[in-house]
């Protein structure tokens, strides 16, 4: 591993006419210097962290605004990390368990797609809520969240929106994937679920890439129940992995990467307790 310093954000005008407050940046450093926090790429979430954040501060720059100066680990290609086995952790997000959440990028915040964000978020009973991301080109993604026990993803899922609610989801997730804006590459639906195994806590997320109306009657037919399938294998204490990503491409769901509570990137399909 190879160690760096590097300004990560700061209180500038971005590209998209944004400006962090320092407020901001202060729990941005709060929390890095609490966890342990993955180091990742364009925050792309079918790419393995490439290090992690030891530690980082306030930096008055010299124009007199302010940024975030870290320390960043910086992986070597091939090389065994031990596993860091202290109270820090990769930081998880704070899903609920009784109803699910819409969260959605800058790119959806035209009308039309705020009104069918709005219709799904009535549906789940929840408000949306808008993620920054601060990127040079950042992704279109789409995200719905939950919370479950290992094994209930499914069965929790449907019970969540109920029958009627199953075509509604169906045809808005189809409309806000199906639309091409200029400029846009790329477009993720994901499926980000915390999930417990009696006191253990991890994360999954399930991706697809520019889903076809296909690929989401089909990941929410049987992609869900797949993930269910293949999650107990990973929600092991002695392996330290925190969240596990899966990709859904032509029916299935594959393993794309696991994260260790210490933010090292797990590439083996079949993990193995210490």
């Amino acid at each position: 591993m190879r160690k760096q310093k590097a300004i990560l954000t700061t209180t500038h005008v971005d590209s998209h006419f944004e400006k962090m407050s320092l407020s901001a940046l202060e729990s941005i450093v709060d929390l890095i210097n609490r966890c342990h926090s993955p180091f990742v790429v364009e925050h792309d979430p079918r790419i393995p962290p490439i290090g992690r954040v030891l530690d980082a501060r306030i930096k008055q720059l010299e124009d007199g605004e302010y940024g975030v100066e870290a320390t960043i680990e910086v992986y070597e290609q091939g090389e065994e990390i031990p596993l860091i086995d202290d109270s820090k952790e990769i930081p998880l997000h704070n899903h609920r368990a009784d109803k699910l959440e819409i969260r959605y990028d800058r790119n959806f915040r035209t009308v039309d797609d705020q009104l069918l964000i709005r219709d799904l978020a009535s549906l789940f009973g929840t408000e949306p809520k808008e993620e920054i991301k601060k990127a040079l080109d950042p992704l279109t993604v789409l995200t719905i969240c939950g919370a479950f026990l290992l094994g209930g993803i499914a069965k929790g899922f449907l019970s969540k929106i109920g029958g009627d609610g199953y075509d509604l989801l169906k045809d808005r997730l189809k409309k806000l994937m199906g639309r091409k804006k200029s400029g846009e590459k790329e477009k993720l639906l994901s499926f980000q679920f915390t999930i417990q195994q009696g006191d253990y806590t991890m994360e999954t997320e399930l991706i697809l890439t520019n889903p076809t109306d296909d690929d989401i009657e089909r990941v929410l037919a049987n992609g869900l129940e797949q993930m269910d399938l293949l999650l107990p294998k990973y929600c092991n204490p002695a392996t330290g992995i925190k969240k596990v990503v899966f990709e859904y491409s032509e029916g299935a769901v594959k393993f794309t990467y696991g994260i260790r509570k210490d933010a090292v990137p797990l590439m083996e399909e079949h993990p193995e307790g210490n």
